[in-house]
């Protein structure tokens, strides 16, 4: 079972005119149940242009329960009890929803600390220690759970100083003559460059249309540059459509979406055997089909990132 300290029994309205509704989530946790494991949600400063004069929140929860309202500068304290199978969820609206997520093991009586904001024009969540998170806590403000004090590292004291023994007399000997051995050539120390590359979610398509579109080139180069830099990883391909059109329509559909953007990184120097493809046509999907912004980001292929066996 877990638990949030502070949940919201119902869903705020974004400046962007968007209902929240559209976020799905399941009821809070009983509050009597016993909570052993804390989690510190931490918004950094930085912000999107758009948020510049929209000043929207974002939401961030625990397993999409119990979601909380985050604002820049801003942190939740949320509890939970120990387990695998947790994820801290981090939800912003750009026209529909975007949200990221970030899975962690928890351990009995321990605290956890996360960090999410914006990095290259991206939302970020990422697991950060109580050291780092110390500076971020101390220039934020608590808006969920109840106030939890930052547990650092403690600095691990250096041995104190022995005073040197009295010099021994030495009865005067005849130098010797000592064969000094050159000192050994040092390894060349080899940097191993930083990871580059953004990882790109998905790209869109044209009603019943498979050609990648134009807007879509810088996507797909980030996805190429990511591949580039991480070897051993494999990039798996979603190919979706909305719900117009038959089953059997949309399913082939989908399987030419995907089978567009496999042509796309194999000429730009993806080796084939490191991209695969799945087709779900309609199934699935992760917007809402009733409305034409919605039907517009289902026509999509997602990628996800595997490690390459």
């Amino acid at each position: 079972m877990k638990k949030i300290i502070l949940s919201l029994s119902f869903l705020l309205l974004l400046t962007t005119g968007c209902s929240l509704s559209a976020v799905s989530y399941a009821p809070a946790i009983d509050p009597n149940a016993p909570a052993a494991v804390k989690v510190h949600v931490i918004r950094n400063r930085t912000t999107f242009f758009a948020e510049q004069d929209s000043g929207s929140p974002w939401v961030v929860g625990i397993d999409e329960r119990s979601l909380c309202q985050l604002n820049p500068g801003q942190y939740a304290v949320l509890d939970t009890t120990e387990g695998d199978a947790h994820w801290v969820t981090v939800m912003r609206h750009l026209g529909w929803w975007h949200k990221e997520k970030e899975p962690f093991v928890a351990e009995p009586d321990t605290d956890y600390y996360f960090l999410t904001g914006v990095q290259e024009n991206s939302i970020f969540i990422k697991k950060i220690d109580a050291t780092t998170a110390a500076a971020y806590l101390g220039d934020s403000t608590q808006v969920c759970g109840q106030t939890q004090p930052v547990k650092t590292v403690a600095a691990v004291p250096e041995p104190p100083i022995e005073a040197a023994p009295p010099p021994v007399e030495k009865k005067e000997e005849l130098p010797k003559k000592v064969v000094v051995a050159p000192p050994p050539s040092p390894k060349p120390v080899i940097e191993k460059p930083e990871p580059t590359g953004v990882k790109v979610k998905e790209i869109y398509f044209d009603l019943d249309k498979a050609d990648i579109k134009k807007g879509m080139y810088d996507d797909l180069d980030a996805v190429v540059q990511y591949l580039n830099s991480h070897p051993s990883i494999v990039v798996v391909l979603g190919g979706y459509a909305c719900e117009l059109g038959t089953d059997q329509h949309n399913l082939a559909l989908s399987k030419r979406r995907n089978d567009a953007v496999r042509s796309y990184l194999v000429k730009a120097g993806i080796k084939s055997d490191r991209i695969r493809e799945e087709a779900f046509g309609e199934a699935d999907p992760e917007y809402d089909n009733a409305t034409e912004e919605g039907r517009r980001h289902n026509r999509r292929v997602e990628f996800k990132f595997v490690p390459g066996s």
